[in-house]
């Protein structure tokens, strides 16, 4: 399927949805105003039998506000997320270090061969269970010496730092993949080893088509779905 120029491949399902691209026009900020919306639903609305044996309901995790620099005293965008929904978000940071980013990251970040990235590894908790691991990858000559580089929390979480830099999105691109969950990947999300889980990629550009970071993040599948509305205009 093509749409104002952006495309969403359709494979027969689970994998419905493979690559999505999200857009925002010039000076654009409000989910209306983005060509291509992504919608994560993460496991609290509709009842289903977790991968814990016990029962969760689905509820609508939207990508966009984790785009976005937060205000002054707002709260980063998971927390904020969870709390609508009368949860508790946190995260834990498994390591933050400089190395040489996976070859898939360095292609998405237009990375030479051997050059070096930061990377922030961390797992995203509700109500103190582990729901997702994220690794952030952002090239070295943006975020080295800043508090991108540096063990700890970031005030206002990295995309308001990006921001302060000059950094901000414009574009987002999206790559879904549907797996087995490694070995310590399944250790570290209190799974069973080879439980299905979704990797989604995604990759962040300026207004000038920079990338300046690439997210993976490996999630349990049961209990999600995504959704991708395509909006004209």
């Amino acid at each position: 399927m093509v749409h104002q120029g952006f495309s969403v491949r359709h494979l027969p399902p689970p994998a419905e949805v493979t690559a999505a691209v999200l857009t925002r026009p010039a000076g654009g900020r409000d989910s209306a105003e983005y060509q291509l919306t992504a919608h994560i639903h993460n496991g609290y609305r509709e009842k289903y039998a977790d991968h814990r044996g016990g029962t969760g309901i689905v509820w609508i995790v939207n990508s966009l506000p984790y785009l976005s620099p937060r205000l002054e005293g707002q709260a980063d965008a998971w927390s904020e997320e969870a709390a609508r929904a009368g949860r508790a978000g946190t995260q834990h940071i498994r390591e933050v270090a400089t190395a040489v980013p996976p070859a898939e990251v360095a292609t998405a970040l237009v990375l030479p061969a051997g050059a070096l990235a930061v990377v922030r590894r961390r797992t995203m908790l509700l109500d103190g269970e582990p729901v997702e691991m994220t690794d952030s990858w952002y090239p070295a000559e943006i975020a080295a010496g800043t508090a991108l580089a540096a063990p700890g929390k970031i005030k206002g979480g990295a995309v308001t730092l990006l921001g302060s830099l000059g950094y901000t999105v414009r574009e987002a691109r999206e790559d879904i993949v549907f797996r087995a969950a490694a070995a310590d990947e399944a250790a570290e999300l209190a799974v069973r080893a080879g439980t299905p889980v979704i990797v989604l990629s995604r990759t962040c550009l300026t207004a000038a088509a920079v990338p300046f970071e690439t997210s993976v993040m490996v999630m349990v599948a049961e209990g999600r779905r995504l959704r991708y509305q395509l909006i004209a205009g």
